[in-house]
């Protein structure tokens, strides 16, 4: 068996998922269900914390 093939069959092989950085940052993007609509404002759920990590 193939040197590489062994090593993805024993779970060996480190893939960029399991690579993790301090201070790491996700972007999540929301589509529109309107094709061409302009954004007047975006407005996070009061019961989210999807802003409090960010602190500058």
């Amino acid at each position: 068996m193939i040197l590489e093939l062994n090593e993805i069959v024993e779970g060996n092989v480190e893939y960029l998922d399991d690579i993790k950085f301090d201070n790491e940052v996700f972007l999540y993007i929301v589509r529109s269900p309107y094709p061409r609509a302009i954004i007047r404002s975006i407005v996070p759920p009061k019961n989210t914390s999807l802003f409090t990590h960010l602190k500058s």
